[in-house]
């Protein structure tokens, strides 16, 4: 095939080790994948993809180059169906499963059919005989119902690729990349995922390739120096230390400090949580009555510990700097008698949900009052 160009496999051997010769690799790669994409939507699959029968046509003295696929005997179609086996080997070591199982069915048919002794091995070179494979005719061959020709055409493609990929026209980074991208091509068994694949090296390649010569930074030897100018501000300082507040204690320094929105964000919290709390305990309150549930020593030990617990925080206000985490401790003290009553309730047959959702909003409250280091 010389007179359509050079062997894509010999070309590629060609190129230097460049940033020039590994965009023309790039361009010759992303026009091969770009020509078994449309024979696809075309539903005609080439199924002896190999850089030997990519030809790559360059101009003397030009840098645009033009890749076209040869050797069409190996591709089958819906619309133009075969009448005898493709003239090619089943081979497990180059060939998708799928491929390799087709071809071997329609040598196996072919041996039999014309009554020849079937090889032992399909692996190795086997002698047909030409007078009887051109006599031959049939229908239904099996390469022409494969059902997944996006797997195969991946493989190969990713075969081609791994080629690629120990040539030296790449640098090693480009080679790690591709050779990751041929490798998910070689393991697919489901069609989608194949053509997403494919599309993925086709995308990649294409970023490589329309990404610019790296140049260093062009700089002028006309610009000037700037000229700084005297921008000094006479600082004042003060004769004497400024008077410091007095019999105020760090934390209540901190406290004084804290922003106003902060300080007003907790206060509607607080009364928000209080409001709901509130409505818990009328409720529990409906439920003793409703299911006459009668006071039991475990109602009387959450009532009272609650309401010690409570007092004892409430005297301890004054005396604590800092306020919000004892309001926080009354909080939480108040929700978790809310869960103790929320326990009794299911106990004495109360329907699940109540004692649920009063039991699910105290530990709602409980997390979002956990006391903070201040």
């Amino acid at each position: 095939m010389a007179h359509a160009g050079v062997n894509l496999m010999e070309w590629l051997k060609e190129l230097p080790s460049s940033s020039q010769g590994q965009s023309q690799a790039f361009d010759a790669l992303k026009q091969s994948l770009k020509i078994v994409e449309d024979l696809a939507k075309l539903n005609v699959w080439h199924l002896d993809l190999a850089l030997r029968n990519f030809v790559v046509k360059q101009a003397l003295n030009s840098a645009h180059i033009e890749v076209c696929l040869i050797d069409f005997s190996l591709a089958v179609s819906k619309r133009f169906p075969l009448e005898k086996p493709l003239f090619m080997l089943p081979d497990d070591r180059q060939q998708h499963p799928i491929l390799y199982e087709a071809i071997k069915k329609d040598w196996q048919q072919f041996f039999k059919r014309n009554q020849l002794l079937e090889p032992e091995k399909y692996d190795f070179k086997i002698e047909i005989p030409m007078g009887v494979y051109k006599s031959d005719w049939s229908s239904n061959l099996v390469v022409d119902n494969i059902e997944k020709p996006w797997c195969v055409i991946s493989h190969s493609l990713g075969n081609m690729l791994s080629q690629c990929a120990q040539m030296s026209f790449l640098q090693d980074n480009k080679k790690y990349e591709l050779t990751h991208l041929a490798h998910r091509m070689l393991s697919q068994h489901i069609d989608a995922q194949a053509k997403y694949d494919l599309e993925t090296a086709s995308s990649w390649i294409e970023i490589n390739f329309n990404q610019a010569t790296p140049r260093p930074i062009a700089k002028s030897t006309l610009s000037k120096v700037p000229i700084i100018h005297d921008l000094t501000k006479k600082v004042v300082i003060p004769t004497s230390q400024p008077s410091q507040p007095k019999n105020i204690s760090d934390d209540k320094a901190i406290r004084f400090l804290k922003p106003k929105n902060q300080r007003s964000s907790f206060i509607l919290k607080f009364f928000l949580s209080i409001y709901i709390i509130a409505s818990g305990f009328t409720l529990i309150d409906a439920f003793y009555v409703a299911y006459r549930i009668k006071v039991t020593s475990y109602t009387l030990s959450i009532a009272i510990g609650t309401l010690v617990f409570f007092l004892g925080l409430i005297f301890s206000l004054p005396f604590v700097t800092n306020k919000f985490n004892v309001l926080r401790r009354i909080i939480q003290v108040l929700s978790l008698a809310i869960i103790g009553f929320s326990l009794e309730l299911w106990v004495n047959f109360v329907p699940i949900q109540w004692p649920l959702l009063m039991t699910g909003i105290a530990i709602f409250i409980i997390r979002i009052y956990k006391i903070k280091n201040r």
